[in-house]
């Protein structure tokens, strides 16, 4: 069955039977054109950064090469210079650090049109999880206004199922009850891997994961335990929340195209990747209209997959994601680890349903200290055998046992440096 995203887009653009990526690429175009024109004209960041550029020649997606990025730092020195509309039309600012940061946060501007925009996304979205009359539990954020919870929820009850808003799961037990007879459950992965291992016996029939990746490991760690079917959705703050979700197929991710143009580029020389090679994901927002961004580097890492879909579809999608660059710490010698590899290492541990991980690059040979919380008793060697296994000899194991809270405030894992270890 063909993927609602993609039919969407062809509603959307308006090109229907003749949706093709190059129909696709040609109209994306014409919008990121439009929207150049428009950012140059009313933020003050892209009249400067964009100066020079001869909109009238970005034609083909080659072309936004001519283009200069956007960065994180240019959005924490002054978001406000990328504003395009009054500050009378904003409907919400969205204030945040970025996991793993000691730099100040970053703030996004939405105006109403913008969070219409992903209430629509959402609940074209959920389609893929829940129907009409089922029960959806979010363990996202409050429910406060414009939050992603509120969107979502918007989005459910839009497409005619109910959703409460539980916010995140601090209480396994309270999570655990609220989660009780739902259909669909929405959370992120941490956390819904969390509650798994703390309350095997829930059903629901379906898990909507949500955030910049989702361990492979724990998604058959949900399917297996809950017996239900897992699809993790990708999306970030600056693009909206909503940018692509796993295909029902389960090969690849399904974009936003009428919304957002995505690029894959090299990380170091910021040139176009070519299909199916890993790069960092850059996002054109060009139909937000509080804050469009024009190639935002998001840090990501994944592959642009341009053959047809098994669901039927037939533009580009995103393959595996891997979350970000920035969070793999050198090891020396060419070597390095990222949280990414941990996550993968220990969630296929069944009793294992939270840790800490803690790295010394002080000592003459790196050293990883995993406090481990686990649900039932485990053999301490097999566990370092297997840990070993999967980190080969770049750095040396201890291993404690012991309770951790569910996420200590960060809502994204990273590995912990020492006080004075090089990062």
């Amino acid at each position: 069955m063909l993927s609602r995203i993609e039919d969407w887009t062809a509603t959307v653009t308006g090109l229907g039977a003749a949706l093709t990526p190059e129909a696709l690429a040609d109209w994306q175009m014409g919008r990121i054109r439009k929207a150049l024109t428009r950012v140059r004209e009313k933020s003050t960041f892209y009249r400067e950064s964009l100066a020079g550029i001869a909109v009238e020649n970005v034609l083909t997606p080659p072309d936004l090469e001519k283009l200069p990025f956007t960065s994180p730092e240019d959005l924490l020195r002054d978001p406000e210079a990328l504003l395009c509309v009054p500050s009378k039309e904003i409907s919400r600012v969205i204030t945040f650090r970025t996991s793993g940061s000691t730099a100040g946060p970053k703030r996004i501007y939405f105006a109403e049109e913008d969070l219409e925009r992903t209430v629509a996304f959402f609940s074209l979205g959920m389609t893929t999880f829940a129907e009409a009359g089922q029960r959806v539990v979010i363990f996202f954020s409050s429910s406060i206004p414009g939050s992603i919870s509120d969107l979502l929820r918007q989005g459910i009850e839009r497409m005619g199922a109910a959703a409460e808003i539980h916010g995140p799961v601090n209480d396994p037990e309270e999570a655990g009850a609220a989660a009780s007879g739902a259909d669909c459950l929405a959370g992120i992965p941490g956390e819904m891997i969390y509650l798994c291992r703390t309350c095997p016996e829930l059903r629901p029939k379906t898990v909507l994961l949500s955030m910049d990746y989702a361990p492979q490991s724990v998604i058959e760690g949900l399917e297996k335990t809950w017996k239900c079917r897992v699809i993790p959705h990708y999306g970030m703050t600056e693009a909206g929340y909503g940018l692509a979700l796993r295909c029902h197929s389960g090969k690849g991710y399904h974009l936003r195209h009428p919304e957002i143009f995505v690029e894959i580029v090299d990380p170091v020389t910021g040139r176009r990747a070519v299909p199916g090679q890993e790069g960092e994901v850059v996002v054109t927002t060009f139909s937000h209209k509080a804050m469009p961004l024009i190639r935002y580097r998001t840090g990501d890492i994944a592959w642009m997959d341009l053959s047809s879909c098994p669901c039927g579809g037939v533009l580009p999608r995103l393959g595996g994601i891997r979350g970000r660059a920035a969070g793999a710490i050198s090891l020396g010698g060419g070597e390095s680890i990222g949280i990414q590899e941990l996550d993968e290492a220990l969630y296929s541990l069944p009793e294992v349903r939270n840790y800490r991980a803690d790295l010394d690059l002080r000592r003459p040979l790196p050293t990883l200290t995993l406090m481990l919380d686990v649900t039932a008793p485990v053999p301490e060697e097999p566990v370092r055998r297997r840990l070993q296994d999967a980190l080969g000899d770049r750095l040396r194991l201890e291993l404690l046992f012991g309770e951790l809270p569910l996420s200590g405030g960060a809502r994204k894992r990273c590995i912990h440096l020492g006080a004075d270890a090089p990062r």
